[in-house]
């Protein structure tokens, strides 16, 4: 596995273009467990030696391309699991931002919808529903990992309190939103 991480590692700095960052993209790539299943929708969809696939492919992460929101709404209801879902906006004939659509459409066939990220050529940073709008393959790699990698114990231990209520000795909720009993 460390070799996959070698060569992952240095495919994506031939995407980013610096190796001034190798450790910092080294230790996101270690991150992101083989197994995940990434749906990559976009109608220009890359060639096959695409840098980012490859190296995600490197790492044994599956990606399966969509070219469309009917192509991606058909693999959802075909019973398709994803872990995460990479979407370009422009896409489509006509207004050219049916990306901007797939998160509602895939709520409305799914319990549960992955993380999702909008990966684009050129943006002015902003987001569009609630979702992350990238252009450059760096933060491609940062928020991926983050997506996909495990959650520590620490960080678990951290978090398990936050946002549940506290009750006092009647039972009342007094601050938060889970209730725990």
């Amino acid at each position: 596995m460390l070799r996959q991480i070698e060569t992952a590692t240095d495919t994506a700095l031939q995407l980013i273009g610096s190796s001034k960052k190798r450790s910092k993209v080294r230790a996101l790539l270690r991150k992101i467990p083989a197994g995940k299943r990434i749906l990559w929708v976009d109608d220009k969809h890359p060639k096959p030696a695409d840098l980012k696939i490859k190296t995600l492919e490197l790492l044994g992460v599956f990606v399966v391309k969509a070219r469309s929101n009917a192509e991606a709404k058909a693999l959802f209801l075909s019973g398709n699991h994803f872990d995460l879902i990479i979407s370009d906006i422009a896409r489509g004939y006509g207004r050219g931002d049916e990306g901007i659509a797939l998160p509602s459409i895939l709520k409305g066939i799914a319990n549960v919808v992955p993380p999702f990220i909008f990966y684009v050529a050129n943006v002015q940073r902003r987001r569009y529903l609630d979702y992350p709008v990238i252009s450059d393959p760096y933060n491609l790699i940062k928020r991926i990992s983050k997506c996909l990698s495990p959650p520590s114990f620490i960080a678990w231990l951290s978090g398990r309190n936050k946002g549940r209520q506290q009750h006092n000795n009647f039972g009342t909720a007094t601050s938060g939103s889970l209730v725990d009993f």
